[in-house]
C-alpha cells in the first residue's frame, strides 16, 4: 500500500488532529565478505502532526452552563443536539478546507462510531472520492 501524500485526520467533537503520512526507505549495508556486500532494506512510516484543532472551549462552556441546573429540560437537551450538529458542520468545513489545502492523493477517517457517517455526508464530492478509508475510532481503541 502506498501512502505517500496521504493525510490521517483522527478528530471528535472535541478536537481534530491532522497528520501526514512520511514514509522513509532505510538501506542498510553490512559487508558479508570481501566480494559480496550484503544490503537490506526497510520502510518506515511516521505519522507528522500539521494541524490540531480543539473545539470543546465552546462546548465545554454551554456543557458547564447546563450541569449547574438540577436536571436537563428538554429544551436544554435539544439544544445540545443542535450544538453537536453544528459541530459536525464546523468540523466537515475544517476537513474541507484542509483537504484542500494539502491536496493529498488520498485521506483517511477516524471518528466516532455515531457521527461518522452524518460527517461523512456533510463533505464534498470532491472530499470524499479520495476518502480512502473510514474508521469509527472506537475501533482503534481495540487495536
Amino acid at each position: 500500500m502506498n501512502l505517500d501524500n496521504t493525510i490521517v485526520i483522527a478528530a471528535d467533537l472535541e478536537s481534530l488532529k491532522v497528520y501526514r503520512v512520511v514514509s522513509k526507505l532505510w538501506i542498510y549495508s553490512k559487508k558479508k565478505t570481501r566480494v559480496n556486500t550484503l544490503k537490506r532494506e526497510e520502510l518506515s512510516v511516521d505519522f507528522e502532526l500539521i494541524k490540531d484543532i480543539n473545539y470543546m472551549t465552546a462546548y465545554k462552556s454551554k456543557l458547564e452552563e447546563f450541569s449547574n441546573n438540577i436536571g436537563f429540560t428538554n429544551k436544554q437537551h435539544n439544544l445540545l443536539l443542535g450544538k453537536e450538529e453544528k459541530s459536525l458542520k464546523y468540523i466537515a468545513d475544517d476537513i474541507k478546507m484542509i483537504i484542500n489545502a494539502e491536496n493529498p492523493s488520498a485521506w483517511v477517517l477516524a471518528f466516532p462510531k455515531n457521527s461518522i457517517y452524518q460527517l461523512i455526508s456533510m463533505l464534498d464530492y470532491d472530499v470524499k472520492k479520495i476518502l480512502r478509508k473510514s474508521i469509527p475510532s472506537e475501533t482503534l481503541l481495540k487495536l
